[in-house]
């Protein structure tokens, strides 16, 4: 028995099914195993994978979730809707480590983008061109407007949502939009340099580049070439001298 413990501690890959057969008939030494599995990193062994999915479901509630807590891959692996609730309300990033099946569950993704909108990024193709789940997450973090489909880069209202917060935003959105007079407006209003993602026709609009280089200077070498030599532009960038 201490034999096979030192195997075990060593290398989880080294146990035959004989051997690990063999600690499930000693009830203690078994729960001494699992106890210790549970505590790995990585893939884990086939042979274990249905072995600690039955041992994690008998387990209390409040047992699973501290599980996870110390070992997030351990999320594969639970079943119970209330641990993963409460996992994915304590860090959504633990979407990750959840199966593909309910990385395609609109339930649990938005709870897990509304505690962390770049969660998001975890989600399946086809969540993330739910427009519900999409807007969770730009309105948690502008930037999870990266990881939405192009159709919803190009919604108005998932757009604008993500520029009034980060201008910068702007660089995500689709070319429709990114000449789009008040979701450029706005994103170049709260941040200047994002006037580098507009369109070219709007680069030559004196209000939109006005609205950049008050906000911030370094806008002023996106403006189009006219309007660089705008005297208005130039001393609104405070590039001008007296």
């Amino acid at each position: 028995m201490k034999e096979l413990l030192k195997l075990y501690a060593q290398n989880k890959r080294t146990l035959s099914e004989k051997q690990f057969n063999y600690i499930k008939s000693d009830k203690q030494l078994y729960n001494k195993h699992m106890h210790h599995i549970l505590k790995l990193s990585g893939r884990f062994n086939p042979l274990y994978e249905k072995e600690i999915i039955n041992y994690i479901s008998n387990l209390s509630e409040e047992e699973q979730y501290e599980i996870v807590l110390n070992n997030k891959i351990i999320l594969r692996y639970v079943t119970n809707q209330n641990v993963i609730t409460k996992a994915l309300k304590n860090n959504g990033h633990f979407l990750f480590y959840l199966s593909d099946e309910l990385k395609d569950d609109k339930n649990i993704v938005m709870i897990a983008v509304k505690n962390r909108g770049l969660a998001l990024q975890y989600a399946s193709y086809y969540i993330k061109k739910d427009k519900d789940v999409v807007m969770a997450a730009v309105t948690n973090d502008s930037s999870a407007l990266q990881y939405a489909s192009e159709r919803l880069q190009d919604d108005y209202d998932i757009v604008m949502t993500a520029v009034s917060d980060n201008g910068s935003t702007l660089f995500f959105a689709s070319s429709r939009l990114q000449d789009d007079y008040d979701i450029v407006m706005t994103a170049v209003s709260n941040y200047g340099t994002a006037l580098h993602f507009a369109s070219t026709r709007l680069i030559k609009n004196k209000d939109i580049v006005m609205a950049a280089v008050t906000n911030d200077g370094n806008a002023y070498q996106f403006a189009s070439n006219a309007l660089q030599y705008d005297i208005e532009v130039v001393k609104a960038a405070k590039l001008y001298k007296e």
